[in-house]
């Protein structure tokens, strides 16, 4: 996922009457409960929609996966912390995945 220049009006038009926003946020330091609250609630009345937040600096490997692989940036203000979150990224599958035979480790067991 490669940070858009301008900001999309749009991220995708699959979304049906009963879909939720799923949306993933990047801050300086990890959401603060009441923060958290406050932007889904702020989402939520723009699109009159459930949201589902993800702290993208606190979530782990799988949905941070699926976040940068399959989701659309609508605005980044900050690319470092952009990059420096993809580079976590590839760090922390190298930990995450285990080792297999077929890669030349040994299996766990």
């Amino acid at each position: 996922m490669t940070p858009p220049r301008q900001p999309r009006r749009r991220a995708a038009r699959t979304a049906t009457p009963e879909s939720d926003l799923d949306a993933g946020v990047l801050c300086a330091h990890p959401l603060s409960a009441d923060r958290r609250r406050a932007l889904i609630h702020a989402l939520g009345q723009c699109t009159g929609r459930p949201v589902d937040l993800v702290d993208l600096r606190t979530a782990g490997v799988p949905v941070l996966r699926e976040a940068l692989r399959h989701g659309v940036c609508l605005f980044c203000r900050d690319r470092r912390a952009y990059d420096g979150l993809v580079s976590r990224l590839l760090v922390d599958t190298e930990d995450f995945l285990l080792p297999h035979p077929a890669n030349g480790h040994a299996a766990l067991c």
